[in-house]
């Protein structure tokens, strides 16, 4: 049994666990709220203030002293815009007697619509039931007649209760304020110590890792820092636009004080989703109280609307791609974490987002968090050509084939997305698990959805001076090989023609062929076989920096030999001995234990190039022009040796020769 298997329960017991867990974290992090959320606000500040800090040690200032500087500029500036904002409302406040005639003309607009055609209606349905009301009590409804209270001249006794005294009204007013004033404490101690000591709590959590993780808790720490560093710098750009669009509308319109408030709109929409909401609000009361007529709170309204829908559409776009978390992710994550948290929950989300997405990268045991938060795409291109294939779906996977080729030459899409197709497809029909038509249509929809496309190609591409070649396929045993022949053709374009024979044919077949179509080349064929498809999945290749899971993979595997390509060697041979001058390409596609040991063999039996991939067999057709000695050459100098078949063929050439 492997390490793995003995950490984690398996079958109808893993989903459980991983619910108890769950279950258990949140209840965790709910009850602890009151410890874990100064030091999470702690912890983001830190590293916003760490860099300056850095800056400052940097110039030669001891540590406490540029902590302390830089703590007092920070705080200088929270005063100051607290002194600013308090000013503001308290010249409102002075001159809100001047603002009554203004107020009181919007609120009688406001009563005059209340009499509208809704307020018509509503008062037409009220007064049709009390005339129905009235109608039953005439039809000689019983009138149930009140009894006479005896004391219907006792007069209620009105109780007024004491005003409160002075140490009353502190502790009213003090009460309200001292857990956020406490918050605030406990924060500015804990940012003074994270950023006094950070070495040595960085090393601390290292060491809690263990020092056996040591290397995935570093890149997990400096993934973190560096992800949230850049979701803080390019929020800070996005909100000082935004506060700069803010303050400029606002002057253009005649609100006082545009400046404070363009400032205040910009330090709120550090607060996901409900702070340009809130400035929007104040700007707009502020306009309400102020102005004249409706026009300014109008406008205002407008101003704060298109701004911040721009805001928004640029918010998952920029910050989505720079902290490695998709938009929908964001979205779900400010909704939890202020279920959770509330207000500094929201807050939080984001830079909580961004460390659990490093935590997935890194630790294979968390991949889970990157698969539900990054921004990566959840599935591989061959994966999600195939299921689309499966679906029926012809359309969408074209779409998969036309964006791989926007970005990929024709051989590494072969290589990348259609053939690992067609081993899945292999391989869920041994496993039964797909019948044997849905094989034949995923093999089909994806031949039209290629030969489409080559077409196309070959309309668009200028043969120029060049002969056409002839192309002579071969397939081994499967319609997949037949497809692999086509696409061998297109990978070598419009100068090859190709001819095709069926699967499984006589050596006697294709010599009549050879002789009908004297070819440039013949091409044999073969995806690798059916036992080894499980090492050609993209989903094995997930994490590659996993060994544990690169060791099951080799131990699950079952051993092949070269046996299972006896009949492309049997056709080597025969067709070597009776056309020595026809030049064969064998394409042996997908994963192989042993790739050089098979080359030796099928290049022994008479081959010229043996391939594992498209890329590779381009690259040995292409090499063979320069001739024999070059590419020998080459093979010697280690040129290509490890980086592919085009090298590992190289090697075994030149020690056939």
């Amino acid at each position: 049994m492997t390490r793995s298997s003995q950490s984690f329960p398996s079958g109808v017991a893993r989903p459980l666990f991983y619910a108890a867990g769950a279950t258990l974290l949140i209840t965790i992090l709910s009850l602890g709220q009151a410890v874990l959320v100064p030091f999470a606000l702690a912890a983001l500040i830190g590293c916003v203030l760490i860099a300056p800090v850095a800056w400052l040690e940097r110039r030669g200032l001891h540590r406490m002293a540029s902590v302390a500087l830089v703590l007092c500029v920070v705080l200088g500036g929270v005063a100051g815009f607290a002194y600013e904002l308090s000013r503001q409302l308290t010249d409102l406040a002075t001159h809100m007697p001047q603002y009554s005639a203004s107020i009181t003309s919007k609120l009688a607009t406001l009563r005059e619509t209340r009499n509208g055609s809704l307020s018509r209606i509503q008062n037409t349905v009220k007064q049709a039931g009390h005339d129905l009301d009235k109608q039953e009590m005439a039809a000689g409804s019983p009138v149930i007649e009140r009894p006479v209270t005896a004391h219907q001249d006792v007069q209620p006794v009105l109780v007024v209760p004491n005003p409160p005294g002075d140490l009353e009204r502190v502790q009213a007013t003090w009460k309200p304020l001292a857990k956020p004033i406490g918050t605030a404490g406990i924060v500015l101690i804990l940012v003074i110590f994270m950023l006094a000591q950070r070495e040595d709590l960085r090393n601390r959590i290292i060491r809690l890792a263990g020092r056996g993780r040591l290397t995935v808790t570093t890149r997990t720490l400096d993934e973190a820092t560096r992800q949230i560093s850049r979701f803080l710098f390019s929020q800070t750009l996005i909100n000082a636009a935004f506060g700069v669009v803010i303050a400029v509308g606002l002057l253009v319109i005649g609100i006082p004080y545009a400046l404070l408030w363009g400032v205040t709109a910009a330090i709120l929409r550090f607060v996901p989703y409900l702070g340009t909401m809130i400035a929007m609000l104040l700007a707009a009361g502020l306009a309400f109280v102020g102005s004249e007529g409706w026009g300014p709170t109008i406008e205002t309204l407008v101003l704060f609307w298109g701004a911040g829908i721009t805001a928004y559409v640029l918010d998952p776009i920029v910050n989505g791609t720079r902290t490695g978390t998709s938009s929908f992710a964001l979205l779900i994550s400010a909704i939890f974490w202020t279920w959770l948290w509330g207000p500094v929950g929201l807050l939080l989300s984001t830079p909580i987002a961004v460390c659990l997405v490093a935590i997935g990268k890194h630790v294979p045991e968390m991949e889970f968090l990157t698969v539900l938060l990054s921004d990566q795409a959840p599935l591989h291109a061959a994966d999600r050509f195939y299921q689309r294939l499966l679906a029926g779906d012809a359309d969408e996977a074209a779409e998969i084939i036309d964006q791989q080729l926007g970005t990929a030459t024709r051989a590494i899409v072969f290589d990348s997305v259609v053939v690992p197709t067609l081993l899945l497809a292999d391989r869920d029909r041994l496993r039964e698990t797909i019948s044997s038509a849905e094989q034949k249509g995923v093999i089909h929809t994806t031949g039209e959805i290629l030969r489409h496309r080559d077409t196309a190609s070959r309309q668009n591409q200028q043969r120029g001076s060049d002969r056409v070649r002839r192309l002579l396929g071969v397939p081994v045993r499967s319609a997949s090989d037949e497809l692999a022949v086509e696409m061998m053709s297109q990978v070598l374009g419009a100068t090859w023609t190709l001819a095709q024979l069926p699967p499984v044919t006589l050596a006697s077949e294709v010599f009549d062929a050879i002789e009908e179509t004297l070819p440039d080349m013949l091409c044999i064929a073969a995806l690798a076989p059916s036992s080894l498809s499980e090492l050609a999945t993209p989903s094995d290749q997930s994490c590659p920096e996993d060994p544990q899971r690169e060791e099951r993979t080799i131990e699950e595997a079952p051993t092949a030999g070269p046996r299972e390509l006896d009949h492309a060697r049997y056709l080597c041979r025969q067709i070597h001995t009776r056309f020595p001058d026809v030049p064969i390409c064998v394409l042996s596609l997908g994963a192989h234990f042993d790739p050089l040991s098979i080359t030796r063999q099928l290049l022994s039996d008479g081959a010229q190039h043996v391939a594992t991939n498209f890329t590779d067999a381009v690259a040995q057709i292409e090499q063979s022009r320069l001739g024999v000695a070059e590419a020998a050459s080459n093979a010697r100098s280690g040129i290509t040796l490890g980086f592919g078949s085009a090298g590992i063929a190289a090697v075994a050439r030149n020690e056939c020769t």
